[in-house]
């Protein structure tokens, strides 16, 4: 899914480029068998690489942390009307793909009705096959080292509404998968429009957008109240000191449903311009995300804007020491170069904090000294 990137028109950060990301999930069964589902766990056992034997959290992974990245996408691995017929007793389920021998684990805390506890089990596995490309009807290449969080609603099955994540990662051998599904709590609040707002918080958002000196530009197609409601409201998730770092910043929306590389939104210099396109606005987290990372290429870009002798901060020594080789970075859109790592990784600090830190504890203590050593905000 290509959705955001770094348009340069200066030399200095020459390792940004604005690349198509990978297509999305397939949203929805391909084909549904009817089959009883097989609910056995089988113990991986560690060998040489570490691999827990019965993961609970993705902390236990700390031996391999290195080799799991975050997936961005967005889109369901499984269909809204297919998801009910994993979690029914004799639905349908997904026939696994030959070949791998998979191991099924799960959090403590997935069911609210413990008599439903093995076809929750049931029918998260089903879930995680499909995200993971596990299931028979599929030839793309299997995901390992890879989490992604998904937003489920399972109370009417007995488990919980909220948000799951779900990794996997590779065993002893190469036809070892081993999943680990959790729970982590409630699906984060939904961004409101503008006249659900009221007035009060209208005037709240407006005047901290107007604080850091931001201001809506002339693109393609006008902003409707609604849209900037939705910008507004992603920028309250990140902390001042970085919007007062990056203050200044013109916000264009443009009616493309993507930019030229296949991207959803672009920083622009010497403009010092977050252009979003039409599939920005998808859904609201990948809008949240977005606003994070073109914010984070604007925070990395802020002191070789101001002087072109300093150094971009993707391009400094500490962050290259915290980050590491890009093909370590957290995301595999991070990987094309290390302004788009610096992006990525900032998107995650703010948004999915809990699972950075487990991933990359070392990016998480850089981005804590950043964002803490950054000025505080006048007033």
């Amino acid at each position: 899914m290509g959705y955001r990137a770094l348009t340069q028109t200066t030399s200095e950060p020459s390792s940004a480029d604005r690349t198509q990301r990978q297509p999305g999930r397939a949203g929805s069964l391909l084909r549904l068998q009817n089959t009883a589902g097989n609910t056995a766990v089988k113990q991986l056992v560690a060998r040489k690489r570490q691999v827990p034997a019965n993961p609970t959290s993705l902390a236990d992974y700390s031996a391999i942390q290195k080799e799991i990245s975050f997936d961005t996408a967005t889109d369901m691995p499984v269909g809204a009307k297919d998801l009910p017929e994993l979690f029914k007793k004799g639905g349908a389920r997904f026939q696994p793909r030959a070949g791998f021998d998979v191991s099924l684990n799960f959090s403590g805390n997935i069911a609210q009705d413990p008599a439903k506890q093995d076809l929750l089990e049931i029918g998260l596995g089903g879930v995680a096959r499909a995200l993971f490309n596990l299931t028979s009807t599929t030839t793309d290449p299997v995901k390992k080292g890879s989490t992604a969080i998904l937003v489920l609603s399972l109370d009417r099955f007995g488990g919980r509404d909220g948000r799951y994540r779900f990794t996997s990662v590779a065993g002893a051998k190469a036809s070892e998968i081993q999943i680990l599904v959790e729970y982590l709590g409630p699906a984060p609040q939904a961004l409101s429009t503008w006249d659900r707002l009221g007035s009060k918080g209208q005037e709240k958002l407006a005047q901290r957008f107007d604080r850091f000196g931001f201001t809506w530009g002339d693109g393609d197609v006008a902003w409707s109240y609604d849209k900037k409601a939705q910008v507004m409201q992603a920028l309250a998730l990140l902390p001042d000191a970085v919007l007062n770092e990056v203050s200044g910043i013109s916000w264009e929306r443009h009616r493309a449903e993507k930019g030229p590389e296949g991207e959803s939104g672009e920083y622009r210099y010497p403009e010092r311009m977050i252009r979003l396109y039409t599939s920005a606005f998808i859904d609201d987290w990948h809008l949240i995300e977005v606003v994070a990372h073109e914010v984070g290429h604007g925070l990395s870009r802020r002191p070789w804007e101001r002087r072109h002798s300093a150094k971009s901060h993707e391009n400094e020594p500490s962050y290259r020491h915290a980050a590491g080789p890009l093909a370590k970075a957290p995301t595999e859109y991070g990987r094309k170069a290390y302004a788009e790592d610096f992006a990525e990784a900032f998107a995650l600090f703010i948004n999915e904090p809990e699972t950075f830190k487990l991933l990359r504890p070392e990016l998480f203590e850089y981005f804590t000294k950043l964002d803490g050593g950054l000025p505080a905000p006048p007033g």
